[in-house]
């Protein structure tokens, strides 16, 4: 895992068709800060969220998001 940047984020996913944002905050957050807009290179967030808001893990994580990005 690599922490980058929104903007590089951003290019990354506009120069690979394949390439997926996969938003894994939880619900709350996403409510207070806001979500991610790809509708400008034509692409959807995927919203997964890592573990809920009582700090519970998503079981079905990895399952869902490798559901998703196997064509």
């Amino acid at each position: 895992m690599k922490e980058v940047t929104p903007q590089e984020a951003f290019a990354a996913l506009a120069a690979d068709e394949t390439a997926i944002l996969v938003d894994c905050r939880n619900r709350a957050e996403w409510i207070y800060t806001g979500t991610p807009d790809l509708s400008s290179i034509g692409k959807k967030v995927v919203f997964e969220t890592l573990v809920d808001e009582t700090g519970q893990p998503n079981e079905a994580f990895v399952t869902r998001i490798s559901e998703i990005a196997t064509p």
